[in-house]
């Protein structure tokens, strides 16, 4: 059984997550960070390569 999965139809008993994690692709890293992470004030909590340009970053939001 999964979080939040009901057992039985009817019940009530709802799925609350307390955070989600998705991964996106995009062919402009650069680009896609400028967004996340300037505009929407995203911080970078990861990145790979750990110097110069990345090839994958994880940022946290909110």
């Amino acid at each position: 059984m999964c979080f939040g999965e009901r057992t039985h139809p009817g019940d009530e008993e709802l799925s609350v997550f307390d955070e989600v994690f998705p991964i996106l692709t995009t062919p402009d890293l650069g680009r896609s960070l400028g967004f996340y992470r300037d505009l929407l004030g995203g911080k970078v909590t990861y990145q790979f390569p750990p110097e110069g340009e990345p090839a994958y970053a994880g940022l946290e939001i909110g």
